[in-house]
């Protein structure tokens, strides 16, 4: 069973409150849509970020 148990705060503008009321008249849960683009947008930019890394990581085992 997957237990949300870890709270994580953030702030977000009042026109992103109002979209995400805007959800639930369509009866989609704001929280478990922001859980799921959050997912999502990881797993579509963590390939990207670890190249960034790599390369970061690369430049500083150079002594000049």
């Amino acid at each position: 069973m997957n237990l949300l148990s870890k709270l994580y705060k953030i702030r977000i503008s009042e026109n992103d409150l109002l979209l995400l009321n805007d959800l639930k008249r369509y009866r989609i849960k704001p929280t478990n849509f922001v859980r799921q683009a959050i997912r999502e947008k990881i797993a579509r930019d963590m390939p990207i970020i670890l190249k960034n890394e790599q390369k970061r990581l690369d430049k500083e085992d150079l002594p000049f």
